[in-house]
C-alpha cells in the first residue's frame, strides 16, 4: 500500500473508490457516511487486521482482508469527512490514528486501485481477527 499525504498530491491521479473494511461498511454505525456513493461489491485486499476496540484496524501484512468498494460521487469532500471521522492528519501522519493510503482491491477477476485507512499504531497488544473479515467478528 502506498501512502497518499492529500487528495490532490495522489501520485496515482484521481481515485474515486474507497474500501472500507469496518464500521463504514453496509449494516454497521458508520455506513451513513457513504451516503451518495455506489456500493461496486465485496472486495479483498492484502493486509492483517486487528481488533482495537469497537472498530477494526487494517495493516500490511500476508492475510486478507474483507470489506466493500465504493465508488465517491463526490471524493474530495468525502475523503475531507473520513479524514477527520478516522483522525487522519495528511500534514501529520505520523501522528495520526490511521493513515489514508492507495491499495489494489480484488472484486471477483477485477483488480481496482482504492483509498484505504490503515492504522498507524502499534498492534503488538491487539488481537488478530482470524480470517480479516470484521462482519465475522462483530457478529453482523
Amino acid at each position: 500500500m502506498n501512502q497518499a499525504p492529500s487528495w490532490e498530491s495522489a501520485a496515482e491521479g484521481v481515485v474515486a473508490h474507497l474500501f472500507v473494511y469496518g464500521g463504514l461498511m453496509r449494516g454497521h454505525d458508520l455506513h451513513h457516511y457513504l451516503a451518495g456513493c455506489t456500493l461496486v461489491g465485496e472486495g479483498l485486499t492484502a493486509g492483517m487486521l486487528f481488533r482495537a476496540g469497537r472498530y477494526p484496524a487494517l495493516t500490511a501484512g500476508d492475510g486478507v482482508v474483507h470489506g466493500e468498494m465504493y465508488a465517491m460521487s463526490d471524493p474530495p469532500a468525502l475523503l475531507e469527512a473520513l479524514d477527520e471521522l478516522e483522525e487522519y492528519d495528511p500534514l501529520h501522519p505520523e501522528t495520526s490514528a490511521y493513515v489514508r493510503r492507495l491499495c489494489d482491491v480484488r472484486i471477483g477477476d477485477h483488480v481496482l486501485r482504492a483509498w484505504v485507512y490503515a492504522y498507524n499504531r502499534d498492534t503488538s497488544e491487539l488481537a488478530p481477527i482470524e480470517g480479516g473479515d470484521w462482519r465475522s467478528a462483530a457478529g453482523t
